[in-house]
């Protein structure tokens, strides 16, 4: 999942790209899922209602069900400023893993999970730099590193962030909740095509 520092960013965005009333609520809805990952796995979870954890299922499919955009749709509206951080943070979660991370390059060159983590630090100053959000008032206020991210490029990240606040919230909530078997499909579609439109400019 992204780094709480890239979440803030892609709010950020967002809210250059649309009308929101109170730009505080909104923000505080993007954090809420990370502050309440930080009471443990279960919590976690629950926050990003994840699927039930299921070894016998395909490798894919355990990282794509860690945040399930249906099962908070089917609990949750999205008519509120907090409420509409709180789903931009799941969406870019979900198309963090299925479409983004570089899985096949943490595999094939055996590089440790750690390398993560250390790359969020390495991208937090160009969050800082770039959009103007920092970590200085979240429990990773010291986490930053030097030196250029392992497994993605800076400029792959402002990209994943560019393509990311550019969603329609609303077209996605009708998308997902019309279609529960194959909303993951739908969305992915949605999340290449967006890519597309916005390398070309």
């Amino acid at each position: 999942m992204p780094s709480l520092a890239a979440h803030m960013a892609i709010a950020k965005r967002y809210m250059e790209k649309n009308n929101i009333k109170n730009e505080e609520e909104f923000m505080r809805g993007t954090k809420e899922p990370d502050y309440i990952a930080l009471k443990g796995q279960a919590e976690k979870e629950k926050a990003h209602f994840s699927d039930a954890w299921n070894p016998e299922k395909p490798v894919m499919q355990r990282r794509e069900s860690k945040s399930n955009l249906f099962n908070y749709l089917s609990q949750k509206e999205i008519k509120t400023d907090f409420e509409k951080g709180y789903f931009l943070h799941l969406v870019a979660d979900y198309l963090f893993f299925s479409c983004f991370f570089p899985f096949n390059k943490l595999e094939e060159e055996n590089i440790p999970f750690k390398t993560v983590y250390d790359d969020y630090e390495k991208i937090a100053k160009l969050m800082e730099e770039k959009y103007g959000v920092n970590n200085s008032n979240t429990p990773w206020k010291d986490h930053y590193q030097n030196g250029e991210p392992i497994l993605f490029s800076k400029k792959e990240i402002c990209e994943f962030i560019e393509v990311c606040s550019s969603f329609d919230l609303e077209k996605i909530q009708k998308m997902i909740l019309s279609s529960k078997e194959n909303w993951r499909e739908k969305i992915k579609e949605e999340y290449y095509n967006l890519q597309k439109n916005i390398l070309k400019k």
